[in-house]
């Protein structure tokens, strides 16, 4: 029996192999991305994958439904496979080692940007340019939005992390008042 990141790793690797053998690993990332901020913003798709009352079959047909022509056709299979053999809810650890092997393929570094709201990809590609820049190596970023973040950005690559967000702003400032 495999343990969970056990479990995950495979799931990723699988992924990576799919893509690459299909030539798509390129598109499979964008598409992953968007895949998950969608699940992320819809509660109403989370609660319908959720229930119990409905049948998996539905589940199934529904995310054919809502992602075709959305999402790439194997990443959907992908999406059905994790459901059919419930572990769906591995599917953002799936992603971030999904996207930590597709760089190594690409050589390049991958990380993350946490903001509060939606960052447009201009910024997107300005924040990977100049942590690129940094690091001396190419940088791929995955925005996510969370929402417990009051304002600003946090980076994540690897260790290295830029936490430029409102929260520590103010963090700082009350450690300052407090020495």
């Amino acid at each position: 029996m495999h343990s969970t990141a056990e479990t995950i790793e495979h799931y990723a690797d699988a992924l990576v192999a799919i893509a690459k053998a299909a030539d798509a690993l390129c598109i499979m990332e964008d598409d992953f991305v968007h895949l998950l901020n969608f699940m992320q913003e819809s509660e109403e798709l989370q609660r319908f994958l959720a229930a119990a009352t409905v049948a998996e079959r539905g589940k199934r047909r529904a995310l054919h439904d809502i992602l075709k022509g959305q999402t790439h056709p194997l990443l959907i299979e992908f999406l059905v496979m994790l459901l059919t053999a419930g572990d769906l809810r591995l599917l953002e650890k799936v992603a971030t080692s999904f996207f930590a092997k597709a760089s190594l393929v690409h050589e390049r570094l991958s990380g993350e940007v946490h903001s509060a709201v939606p960052l447009a990809e201009a910024q997107v590609s300005e924040m990977e340019t100049e942590v690129g820049r940094i690091l001396n190596r190419q940088v791929t970023l995955r925005p996510r939005v969370i929402r417990s973040i009051l304002g600003g950005v946090s980076i994540k690559v690897g260790d290295f992390v830029i936490d430029g967000t409102l929260d520590r702003q103010l963090e700082d400032a009350r450690r300052q008042l407090l020495t």
